[in-house]
């Protein structure tokens, strides 16, 4: 990464490849040239967006740097065609067989982006990419951004054509009128599958039953749904899901299923992101995680006995989002019970909920993280408590700074979180009394402190 970004701020400063070009080593040449070609190939605002031509134009270029290009097949390895609707469409692309030739040995990363007045060239696009067997056999990560109208023609008793994929990845559009598209998934099978992404905007109830039923998911590694699914066909998939590592769920049912479901234990997976819930407690009294390690979730307001079942957990890594003024308090009681915690992020604390939680507590009886090394809080918005948290408050921020409750805690040992406190959308440094002030300025000369100004 530090070569590509020095790599591109040369280029960048200079507008051109440090010259004489002609004195650099090939091998130079080829790493300059992809690092500065392809990220340019991942953005609708750059001039390279026309699928039906390459994605370099070689006449625009030196007769070196046409060399270098075509004897580096790292560059033709990404396939990617932005479609819409000011773009004429045209039925064949001639050049996609000297594109894939040319990548040769590489697996290939095809991006197909199409809106809704374009979606039938993508489609064209794309089953002209299937006929070829090359692009077949070595397709290794397929993202689709279109509507199914389309690919519900193409792909209708269609056997699976993609021995070699990896990573799939579907952002599309069904339409209320389609009852079943199943096939659309049944299409993308393949023994090597391992991440699946699969965004949409609407779902039929059919397709949701034909999701759960018509998938391989014992084989998934990476899964992340964004899919109105009722919560007892979550279940039904995630059961499934035994060799699954990392999972992320957004915007699900808060709702438990009606039926009852026997405990499943999901022995693998070591990273649980849920974004948008805040009432789904419920996942975690019919799933065990033995082996979770980052948990990343909306709290809401979970009742007392929900936090028995995380007690199992073995959390080295929490990020916890609150949704109201209170939250704090609830998020101690979650770390009452992970003390194998050495990153936590609270997110989104409301400033009144800051005292409260801060004090939730007892004296006698502190909430200790022994293992504590990153500590990030985020205020989203002080609101009319900013007085009171900056004057009772205060003392019991400095106290956790000064790692009285927490003291392993070693905000320096982690340069991405420089900053051991943010607050929210405030520019000014909070005005605390004059001792606390003192205080803080010995943390900042100490370097353990960082204000954002």
């Amino acid at each position: 990464m530090a070569r590509q970004e020095h790599a591109l701020q040369s280029i960048a400063a200079w507008k051109v490849v440090p010259s004489p070009v002609r004195r650099l080593p090939f091998d130079i040449l080829a790493e300059i040239f992809v690092f500065r070609v392809v990220p340019s190939l991942r953005s609708r605002s750059t001039s390279a967006d026309d699928p039906r031509e390459p994605p370099i134009l070689m006449s625009h270029v030196c007769a070196l740097w046409r060399n270098v290009a075509l004897n580096t097949p790292r560059l033709w390895s990404d396939l990617i065609f932005l479609f819409s609707k000011s773009l004429p469409e045209r039925g064949t692309v001639p050049i996609l067989k000297e594109l894939i030739h040319r990548s040769t040995p590489h697996a290939l990363r095809t991006y197909i982006d199409a809106d809704a007045f374009s979606a039938s060239g993508a489609t064209d696009i794309l089953q002209q990419l299937i006929a070829i067997p090359e692009f077949a056999s070595r397709i290794q990560t397929l993202h689709l951004e279109m509507g199914t109208k389309h690919l519900e023609n193409l792909m209708y008793d269609t056997p699976p054509v993609f021995p070699h994929i990896e990573t799939l990845r579907l952002d599309i559009c069904i339409s209320r009128r389609q009852q079943f598209v199943g096939h659309i998934l049944k299409f993308f099978h393949s023994p090597t599958l391992r991440r699946l992404t699969i965004r949409c905007t609407y779902w039929e109830e059919a397709f949701c039953i034909s999701l759960a039923a018509h998938f391989p998911w014992a084989q998934l590694v990476n899964l992340d749904l964004d899919v109105d699914l009722k919560a007892a066909e979550l279940v039904r998939i995630l059961t499934q899901c035994v060799s699954l590592r990392q999972c992320e769920l957004f915007s699900l049912p808060d709702r438990k299923p009606r039926r009852d479901f026997e405990i499943c234990t999901l022995p693998t997976l070591e990273t649980l992101i849920l974004k948008g819930w805040e009432h789904t407690y419920w996942l975690f009294e019919i799933f065990r995680f033995p082996n979770l390690t980052l948990l990343d979730l909306v709290l809401g307001k979970w009742p007392t006995e929900a936090f028995q079942v995380t007690a199992t957990f073995a959390l080295t890594h929490l990020a916890l989002h609150c949704t109201y003024d209170n939250g704090l308090a609830l998020v101690l009681r979650f770390l009452a019970q992970s003390p194998t915690i050495e990153s936590l992020q609270l997110n989104d604390i409301h400033g009144i909920g800051l005292v409260e939680g801060l004090t939730y507590a007892p004296s006698d009886d502190p909430v200790l993280l022994p293992r504590l090394e990153i500590l990030w809080i985020s205020i989203a918005s002080w609101g009319d408590a900013a007085e009171i948290v900056l004057r009772d408050g205060g003392e019991i921020i400095v106290q956790m700074i000064e790692s009285r409750l927490y003291p392993d805690l070693r905000p320096t040992s982690a340069p991405a979180f420089a900053e051991l406190w943010e607050f929210g959308f405030k520019c000014w440094k909070p005005k605390f009394s004059v001792s606390v002030q003192e205080r803080l300025a010995n943390l900042e000369e100490d370097g353990v402190l960082t204000w954002w100004e």
